[in-house]
C-alpha cells in the first residue's frame, strides 16, 4: 500500500486526496489551518462559483496561459465528472449566465460534501499542522516534516496554493521552501486584481453593466467584455479582474488601457447622435446612455449651437472618448490581493499526462501552486479539482 503525503487542504488537495484514496493507498491530508477549504468559504462571495456552463472545449480560451498543460486533467476530471460527483451527494446545481452555483448559494455545503468523502475514504486528517519541509534524497521525496510531525511517504502532493489571501493559508510559504528543494518557480504577480489609474475618484461608486476593455503589448491584444465598476483610486469588476490577468506580468509603462462605454453601439451612431437635431448640449445627448457624472470626465461641455460647427477631428476624438477612452493604469493591487497568483511551479518542469515533477521522483503539483490561473467564472476552481484528480490518481498508481 502506497503511503501519500498531500500539502494544503484546499479543493486541489481535497480532490488529490479522494483520488489517491481510491486505489486503497494510506493518504494524509495537512493543512496549517484549523478548517478545511478556509479559502473554498470565500469563493464566489461565499457563493461557490464551482465552474462554468460552457463546454469544456471552450474552457481553454478562459485560461490566461498555459492552457494546453490543462488538456490531460480536463480530459480526465472535467466540469461533468465534477457535477456529478456532488450531485450524487444531493447537490443541486444552477446557472446564472455562464456560472454554475449550488442552488443554495452555500459554499460551505460544497465544503460539507468534500469532507463526508474525505471521511468515508479513511483518509487521515491533519489540520493545525505547518510544513516546515518535504524531505528529499537522490532526487526521490522520502516524506514531510511539519511542526508537529515526520510524516514518511512514497509520494507527496503539493497543493498549497499561491499567495492570494493569506488569511486562508495560501501564504507562499512552501514557494520558498520548493526554492530550497531546486524545484523552479516563475515570477509571481498578482491575478484577478483591481487596477490602480488616472481617473479621478468622483467617478468611486459608478458601475457599469458592459464595457469592452482593451489592452495593447507590442503585437498582443487583449479584449475581456463585462461589467466594471469605478473605486477611489482606479477600476474594478469582472471585466477589470479579467484583463488584469493578462497585463500584471508587464511595466506599468508598456501598459495602454482603452474602454470601449458603449459597445453595442456603433461608431457610427455615435456621429448620429452627436449630430441630431437637437437643442440638447453635449452631455444631455448622451445622458441616457451613461451616468452623468462619467459623461461630464470623459466629455466637454458643449452648447447645441457649437456642436454643428464641430471639425471632423473634433468629432472624431468625441466619439473615440466614448468607444477607445484611454486611461493610464499607474499600478496593480497587491500580490496578497488578487484573487488567484499568476505564476507558480515551472511547467516545463512537470509531466502534464500525471503532473507529477521531473525532476524529483514521486512529487506531485496541483491547483494554484502550478504557474496557472484563468478568468473569472469557475475556471480557476476546475483547474483547482480537475488538477487535484489528475495528481492524486497518478501518486497513488
Amino acid at each position: 500500500m502506497k503511503k501519500i503525503v498531500i500539502i494544503g487542504a484546499g479543493p486541489s488537495g481535497m480532490m488529490a486526496a479522494l483520488y489517491a484514496s481510491k486505489q486503497s493507498s494510506s493518504v494524509t491530508l495537512l493543512d496549517k489551518n484549523k478548517i478545511l477549504g478556509k479559502k473554498l468559504l470565500i469563493t464566489g462571495g461565499g457563493r461557490c462559483n464551482i465552474t462554468s456552463n460552457l463546454p469544456l472545449s471552450d474552457f481553454y480560451s478562459h485560461i490566461t496561459s498555459n492552457e494546453k498543460f490543462l488538456y490531460s486533467s480536463f480530459n480526465f476530471f472535467g466540469k461533468d465528472e465534477l457535477l456529478e460527483m456532488f450531485k450524487s451527494e444531493g447537490v443541486k446545481f444552477k446557472s446564472e449566465g455562464q456560472k454554475i452555483y449550488p442552488v443554495s448559494n452555500r459554499a460551505d455545503e460544497i465544503l460539507s460534501v468534500l469532507e463526508k468523502l474525505l471521511i468515508e475514504s479513511k483518509v487521515d486528517i491533519k489540520l493545525n499542522e505547518d510544513v516546515s519541509d518535504i524531505i528529499i534524497q537522490d532526487s526521490k521525496v522520502l516524506g514531510v516534516k511539519t511542526d508537529k510531525n515526520l510524516y514518511t511517504s512514497d509520494c507527496v502532493v503539493v497543493c498549497s496554493g499561491g499567495c492570494s489571501y493569506p488569511l486562508t493559508g495560501s501564504d507562499g510559504k512552501l514557494f520558498s521552501i520548493l526554492k530550497k528543494l531546486g524545484i523552479k518557480t516563475t515570477e509571481l504577480y498578482p491575478a484577478l486584481v483591481p487596477l490602480k489609474t488616472s481617473m479621478t475618484s468622483n467617478l468611486a461608486g459608478i458601475s457599469l453593466d458592459d464595457v469592452i476593455l482593451t489592452s495593447k503589448h507590442g503585437k498582443k491584444l487583449y479584449s475581456t467584455r463585462g461589467s466594471m465598476i469605478f473605486t477611489h483610486n482606479g477600476i474594478s469588476g469582472p471585466a477589470v479582474l479579467d484583463l488584469s490577468s493578462y497585463i500584471s506580468s508587464y511595466k506599468l509603462s508598456d501598459i495602454s488601457l482603452f474602454i470601449d462605454f458603449l459597445p453595442d453601439i456603433s461608431s457610427d451612431k455615435i456621429t448620429d447622435i452627436l449630430y441630431e437635431k437637437s437643442k440638447k448640449n453635449l452631455y444631455n445627448r448622451f445622458k441616457g446612455y451613461l451616468p452623468t457624472e462619467l459623461i461630464k470626465t470623459i466629455l466637454p461641455d458643449i452648447d447645441a449651437d457649437k456642436i454643428f460647427n464641430l471639425k471632423k477631428a473634433q468629432a472624431n476624438e468625441l466619439v473615440g472618448n466614448l468607444k477607445s477612452y484611454n486611461v493610464e493604469v499607474t499600478g496593480f493591487g497587491k500580490l496578497s490581493e488578487g484573487i488567484v497568483t499568476k505564476g507558480g511551479v515551472d511547467l516545463k518542469k512537470v509531466n502534464p499526462s500525471t503532473l507529477e515533477s521531473r525532476i524529483v521522483k514521486g512529487l506531485y503539483f496541483a491547483g494554484e501552486v502550478l504557474d496557472l490561473d484563468a478568468n473569472t467564472g469557475g475556471y480557476n476552481l476546475q483547474i483547482a479539482f480537475s488538477t487535484g484528480a489528475l495528481s492524486g490518481y497518478s501518486a497513488s498508481i
